[in-house]
């Protein structure tokens, strides 16, 4: 008995495929109205979760809801691809949305009270802040209907 390995593909194993091998079909979209489907996804944020092991999607959108003190109703969805939605039903409860951030990239030599406090009202309203050896994250309540900011540039006056 001759004993070989057989490769991937003959064990019928799936391989990376190019999408450009991959036929394509060119549809032409219909003119469509879309003006009333833009005004029911109005009130709409949308995200997408950055570590799904440690933050499931499903977990997310039963628990935020509960930490926005709403006046109105919002709905979650799973968009898949690590995608979500809420549906918001008043335009004042997507004006006032907090967010825990995490700040990457700073020096720990300016993981000061100061500092935290500045970049946190550069980007919204600070609510709470926390700094400890490993960490350095703000609370900041965030218009949700502007873009959210995910980098900044920090310009220090000795050219850091």
């Amino acid at each position: 008995m001759d004993s070989r390995r057989f490769t991937a593909a003959e064990k019928g194993k799936a391989q990376l495929q190019n999408n450009q091998d991959q036929p394509r079909k060119r549809i032409r979209a219909p003119e469509i109205d879309t003006s009333a489907l833009i005004m029911d996804n109005n009130l709409t944020l949308i995200g997408r979760v950055s570590n799904p092991r440690e933050q499931p999607i499903g977990a997310l959108i039963s628990s935020l809801p509960r930490k926005w003190s709403l006046r109105g109703t919002v709905v979650g969805v799973d968009l898949g691809q690590n995608c979500f939605q809420f549906r918001f039903d008043l335009k004042e409860d997507l004006l006032n949305i907090p967010f825990w951030i995490r700040l990457h990239g700073l020096p720990l030599h300016y993981w000061h009270e100061k500092m935290i406090y500045n970049i946190g009202q550069d980007l919204g309203t600070l609510e709470d802040y926390h700094i400890s050896k490993t960490s350095a994250k703000i609370r900041v309540s965030m218009d949700g209907l502007k873009p959210i900011i995910k980098e900044a540039i920090i310009e220090f006056d000795s050219g850091e």
